[in-house]
Protein backbone atom coordinates (compact mmCIF):
# COMPACT_ATOMS: atom_id res chain seq x y z
CA UNK A 1 0.00 0.00 0.00
CA UNK A 2 1.31 3.47 -0.75
CA UNK A 3 1.28 5.87 1.62
CA UNK A 4 -1.23 8.31 1.82
CA UNK A 5 0.61 11.53 0.76
CA UNK A 6 2.02 9.35 -2.67
CA UNK A 7 -1.19 8.41 -3.30
CA UNK A 8 -2.40 12.55 -3.18
CA UNK A 9 0.73 12.85 -5.21
CA UNK A 10 -0.30 10.73 -8.01
CA UNK A 11 -3.95 11.63 -8.47
CA UNK A 12 -3.63 15.16 -7.97
CA UNK A 13 -1.10 15.04 -10.85
CA UNK A 14 -2.74 12.74 -12.90
CA UNK A 15 -5.98 14.97 -12.58
CA UNK A 16 -4.63 18.35 -13.50
CA UNK A 17 -2.98 17.00 -16.54
CA UNK A 18 -6.18 15.33 -17.64
CA UNK A 19 -8.24 18.79 -16.84
CA UNK A 20 -5.65 20.72 -18.62
CA UNK A 21 -6.23 18.71 -22.03
CA UNK A 22 -10.03 18.84 -21.95
CA UNK A 23 -12.66 21.17 -22.29
CA UNK A 24 -13.57 22.72 -18.56
CA UNK A 25 -16.71 21.76 -17.21
CA UNK A 26 -18.52 20.08 -14.68
CA UNK A 27 -17.03 16.85 -12.97
CA UNK A 28 -19.80 14.26 -12.49
CA UNK A 29 -21.13 13.53 -9.01
CA UNK A 30 -20.68 10.02 -7.21
CA UNK A 31 -23.86 7.84 -7.87
CA UNK A 32 -24.33 7.63 -3.76
CA UNK A 33 -27.13 9.79 -2.43
CA UNK A 34 -25.56 12.51 0.11
CA UNK A 35 -24.62 11.09 3.48
CA UNK A 36 -26.48 11.83 6.22
CA UNK A 37 -23.81 13.37 8.67
CA UNK A 38 -23.68 13.23 12.60
CA UNK A 39 -23.78 16.64 13.94
CA UNK A 40 -24.76 18.54 10.87
CA UNK A 41 -27.88 20.66 11.43
CA UNK A 42 -28.35 22.46 7.84
CA UNK A 43 -25.40 24.54 8.10
CA UNK A 44 -26.95 26.67 5.13
CA UNK A 45 -25.09 27.67 2.11
CA UNK A 46 -21.15 27.39 2.70
CA UNK A 47 -18.92 30.66 2.18
CA UNK A 48 -15.62 29.59 2.12
CA UNK A 49 -13.66 31.50 4.82
CA UNK A 50 -11.76 35.10 4.03
CA UNK A 51 -8.09 35.21 2.97
CA UNK A 52 -5.98 36.75 5.88
CA UNK A 53 -5.09 40.19 4.12
CA UNK A 54 -2.08 40.65 6.03
CA UNK A 55 -0.52 37.43 4.95
CA UNK A 56 -1.26 37.97 1.55
CA UNK A 57 0.12 40.09 -0.94
CA UNK A 58 -1.49 39.44 -4.42
CA UNK A 59 1.16 36.77 -6.29
CA UNK A 60 3.91 37.38 -3.34
CA UNK A 61 4.94 34.76 -1.59
CA UNK A 62 6.62 34.18 1.39
CA UNK A 63 10.34 34.30 0.77
CA UNK A 64 10.55 30.56 2.94
CA UNK A 65 10.54 27.75 0.64
CA UNK A 66 8.28 24.19 1.51
CA UNK A 67 10.11 20.80 1.68
CA UNK A 68 13.77 22.35 2.31
CA UNK A 69 13.10 24.45 5.33
CA UNK A 70 9.97 22.50 6.63
CA UNK A 71 13.05 20.80 9.27
CA UNK A 72 13.65 23.99 10.94
CA UNK A 73 10.12 24.72 11.93
CA UNK A 74 8.75 23.58 15.04
CA UNK A 75 5.73 21.11 14.91
CA UNK A 76 3.83 22.77 17.26
CA UNK A 77 3.65 25.89 15.15
CA UNK A 78 0.52 26.45 13.72
CA UNK A 79 -2.82 27.38 14.34
CA UNK A 80 -4.68 25.53 17.40
CA UNK A 81 -8.43 24.81 16.85
CA UNK A 82 -9.48 24.93 20.05
CA UNK A 83 -12.11 22.57 20.72
CA UNK A 84 -10.30 19.96 19.42
CA UNK A 85 -7.60 20.11 22.84
CA UNK A 86 -10.81 18.50 24.23
CA UNK A 87 -11.86 15.68 22.22
CA UNK A 88 -13.11 12.47 24.31
CA UNK A 89 -10.73 9.78 24.83
CA UNK A 90 -13.01 6.96 22.90
CA UNK A 91 -13.41 9.80 19.65
CA UNK A 92 -9.86 9.84 19.61
CA UNK A 93 -9.59 5.94 19.54
CA UNK A 94 -12.30 5.90 16.78
CA UNK A 95 -10.24 8.79 14.65
CA UNK A 96 -7.18 7.16 14.99
CA UNK A 97 -8.45 3.21 13.81
CA UNK A 98 -10.18 5.20 11.08
CA UNK A 99 -6.51 5.98 9.59
CA UNK A 100 -5.48 3.15 10.04
CA UNK A 101 -8.72 1.25 7.72
CA UNK A 102 -7.80 3.96 5.44
CA UNK A 103 -3.77 3.41 5.06
CA UNK A 104 -4.76 0.10 4.44
CA UNK A 105 -7.43 0.72 1.69
CA UNK A 106 -10.41 -0.18 4.23
CA UNK A 107 -12.56 2.56 2.87
CA UNK A 108 -16.02 1.49 4.69
CA UNK A 109 -14.57 0.66 7.36
CA UNK A 110 -12.34 3.94 7.87
CA UNK A 111 -15.82 5.63 6.99
CA UNK A 112 -17.66 3.83 9.81
CA UNK A 113 -14.75 5.05 12.45
CA UNK A 114 -14.95 8.84 11.23
CA UNK A 115 -18.49 8.84 11.47
CA UNK A 116 -18.45 7.49 15.25
CA UNK A 117 -16.17 9.87 15.92
CA UNK A 118 -18.07 13.27 14.97
CA UNK A 119 -21.05 11.53 16.60
CA UNK A 120 -19.21 10.81 20.22
CA UNK A 121 -17.45 15.05 19.26
CA UNK A 122 -19.47 16.84 17.04
CA UNK A 123 -17.38 19.79 16.97
CA UNK A 124 -14.53 17.65 15.81
CA UNK A 125 -13.09 19.27 13.15
CA UNK A 126 -11.23 16.75 11.70
CA UNK A 127 -13.40 13.51 11.54
CA UNK A 128 -15.19 15.45 9.15
CA UNK A 129 -12.05 16.46 7.05
CA UNK A 130 -11.16 13.02 7.22
CA UNK A 131 -14.45 11.71 6.30
CA UNK A 132 -14.85 13.36 3.25
CA UNK A 133 -11.38 12.33 2.57
CA UNK A 134 -12.85 8.29 2.66
CA UNK A 135 -15.66 9.83 0.59
CA UNK A 136 -13.52 10.92 -2.14
CA UNK A 137 -11.73 7.48 -2.44
CA UNK A 138 -15.20 6.39 -2.33
CA UNK A 139 -16.09 8.58 -5.86
CA UNK A 140 -18.88 10.23 -3.43
CA UNK A 141 -18.48 13.79 -4.01
CA UNK A 142 -21.60 14.40 -2.82
CA UNK A 143 -20.52 13.24 -0.09
CA UNK A 144 -17.25 14.95 0.04
CA UNK A 145 -18.35 18.05 -0.28
CA UNK A 146 -20.57 18.17 2.29
CA UNK A 147 -17.74 16.40 5.14
CA UNK A 148 -15.71 19.32 4.16
CA UNK A 149 -18.13 21.83 4.50
CA UNK A 150 -18.53 21.09 7.93
CA UNK A 151 -15.23 20.51 8.66
CA UNK A 152 -14.78 24.48 7.92
CA UNK A 153 -18.00 25.08 9.19
CA UNK A 154 -15.98 24.30 12.76
CA UNK A 155 -12.93 25.23 11.67
CA UNK A 156 -12.17 27.40 8.83
CA UNK A 157 -8.62 26.51 9.17
CA UNK A 158 -9.02 22.82 8.64
CA UNK A 159 -6.16 22.19 6.41
CA UNK A 160 -6.97 18.86 4.64
CA UNK A 161 -11.03 19.95 4.35
CA UNK A 162 -8.99 23.46 2.70
CA UNK A 163 -7.39 21.62 0.45
CA UNK A 164 -9.45 19.32 -0.91
CA UNK A 165 -12.65 21.31 -1.39
CA UNK A 166 -10.27 23.95 -3.71
CA UNK A 167 -9.61 20.11 -5.35
CA UNK A 168 -13.01 19.56 -5.74
CA UNK A 169 -14.07 23.54 -6.51
CA UNK A 170 -11.77 23.09 -9.35
CA UNK A 171 -12.61 19.88 -10.46
CA UNK A 172 -15.59 21.06 -10.80
CA UNK A 173 -14.94 24.31 -13.47
CA UNK A 174 -15.38 26.64 -10.36
CA UNK A 175 -11.85 28.19 -10.50
CA UNK A 176 -12.24 31.42 -9.27
CA UNK A 177 -14.14 29.39 -6.16
CA UNK A 178 -10.79 27.28 -5.52
CA UNK A 179 -8.40 29.89 -6.40
CA UNK A 180 -9.66 31.67 -3.28
CA UNK A 181 -9.97 28.76 -1.08
CA UNK A 182 -6.37 27.33 -2.16
CA UNK A 183 -4.95 30.66 -1.39
CA UNK A 184 -6.34 30.39 2.32
CA UNK A 185 -5.07 27.24 2.22
CA UNK A 186 -1.64 28.37 1.15
CA UNK A 187 -1.67 31.61 3.90
CA UNK A 188 -2.69 29.62 6.59
CA UNK A 189 -0.28 26.72 5.53
CA UNK A 190 2.45 28.07 3.34
CA UNK A 191 4.23 25.09 3.82
CA UNK A 192 1.47 22.78 2.69
CA UNK A 193 2.83 21.94 -0.73
CA UNK A 194 0.09 19.88 -2.60
CA UNK A 195 -1.94 23.04 -1.63
CA UNK A 196 0.58 25.56 -3.60
CA UNK A 197 0.57 22.90 -6.84
CA UNK A 198 -3.02 22.57 -6.53
CA UNK A 199 -3.45 26.30 -6.59
CA UNK A 200 -1.07 26.95 -9.17
CA UNK A 201 -2.72 24.62 -11.78
CA UNK A 202 -5.76 26.87 -10.87
CA UNK A 203 -4.21 30.07 -11.70
CA UNK A 204 -2.89 28.06 -14.84
CA UNK A 205 -6.14 27.20 -15.76
CA UNK A 206 -7.73 30.95 -15.14
CA UNK A 207 -4.97 32.26 -17.43
CA UNK A 208 -3.14 33.90 -14.34
CA UNK A 209 0.16 33.19 -15.91
CA UNK A 210 2.47 36.02 -13.26
CA UNK A 211 0.51 34.36 -10.86
CA UNK A 212 2.06 30.68 -11.45
CA UNK A 213 5.51 31.91 -12.30
CA UNK A 214 5.47 33.38 -8.50
CA UNK A 215 4.05 30.25 -7.34
CA UNK A 216 6.40 28.02 -8.94
CA UNK A 217 9.18 30.40 -7.87
CA UNK A 218 9.00 29.15 -4.16
CA UNK A 219 9.31 25.79 -4.48
CA UNK A 220 12.29 23.62 -3.83
CA UNK A 221 14.64 21.01 -5.64
CA UNK A 222 13.04 18.38 -3.63
CA UNK A 223 9.42 19.71 -4.24
CA UNK A 224 10.24 19.86 -8.28
CA UNK A 225 11.77 16.49 -7.68
CA UNK A 226 8.23 14.96 -5.82
CA UNK A 227 5.51 17.07 -8.25
CA UNK A 228 7.24 17.40 -11.51
CA UNK A 229 4.09 19.19 -12.72
CA UNK A 230 5.38 22.11 -11.32
CA UNK A 231 8.11 22.37 -14.22
CA UNK A 232 4.79 21.53 -16.74
CA UNK A 233 3.21 24.59 -15.30
CA UNK A 234 5.75 26.50 -15.16
CA UNK A 235 6.66 25.89 -19.13
CA UNK A 236 3.17 26.48 -19.83
CA UNK A 237 2.92 30.25 -18.18
CA UNK A 238 6.45 31.09 -19.05
CA UNK A 239 5.03 30.20 -22.91
CA UNK A 240 2.70 32.49 -22.29
CA UNK A 241 4.55 34.95 -21.10
CA UNK A 242 6.90 35.46 -23.84
CA UNK A 243 9.93 33.75 -21.75
CA UNK A 244 10.21 31.26 -24.51
CA UNK A 245 14.07 30.33 -23.79
CA UNK A 246 13.13 29.83 -19.49
CA UNK A 247 9.86 28.05 -21.38
CA UNK A 248 11.97 25.85 -23.20
CA UNK A 249 13.83 24.32 -20.26
CA UNK A 250 10.77 24.20 -18.00
CA UNK A 251 9.66 21.65 -20.34
CA UNK A 252 12.46 19.56 -20.88
CA UNK A 253 13.12 19.31 -17.43
CA UNK A 254 9.35 18.01 -17.52
CA UNK A 255 10.14 15.13 -19.77
CA UNK A 256 13.04 14.75 -17.75
CA UNK A 257 11.24 13.81 -14.34
CA UNK A 258 7.69 12.45 -15.36
CA UNK A 259 6.47 9.75 -17.08
CA UNK A 260 2.94 11.26 -17.58
CA UNK A 261 1.82 10.54 -20.82
CA UNK A 262 -0.57 13.35 -21.23
CA UNK A 263 1.68 15.47 -19.72
CA UNK A 264 4.84 14.63 -22.12
CA UNK A 265 2.56 15.08 -24.64
CA UNK A 266 1.96 18.83 -23.92
CA UNK A 267 5.69 19.12 -22.79
CA UNK A 268 6.38 18.24 -26.51
CA UNK A 269 4.01 20.32 -27.96
CA UNK A 270 4.87 23.03 -26.09
CA UNK A 271 8.98 22.80 -26.96
CA UNK A 272 7.96 21.92 -31.28
CA UNK A 273 5.67 25.38 -30.83
CA UNK A 274 9.02 27.12 -29.40
CA UNK A 275 10.76 25.28 -32.05
CA UNK A 276 8.77 27.47 -34.61
CA UNK A 277 9.58 31.11 -33.25
CA UNK A 278 13.58 30.31 -33.59
CA UNK A 279 14.87 32.84 -36.16
CA UNK A 280 15.92 30.95 -38.77
CA UNK A 281 19.57 31.90 -40.98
Amino acid sequence: MLPYRVMFRRTLLAVATLLLTTQPGVAQSGSKRPPNLPGVRNPGTFQPPPVPQDRVNNYEWTTVTTTDQRKKIPMAMGTVYAPELNVPQEARKEYSEGMHAMAKGEYKTAEEHFKKAAELYPPYSSAFAALGDVYLKEKDTDGAYKAFQQALHLNPNNELALRNLGFLLANDGKLTEAERMLRTAVSVYPLDVESRVMMGYVELRLKHYDAVIATASQFSKSDKKNFPFIHLMSGIALEATGDYKQSAKEYREYLKKSNDLRGQSMAVRGLARLEKRQPHP
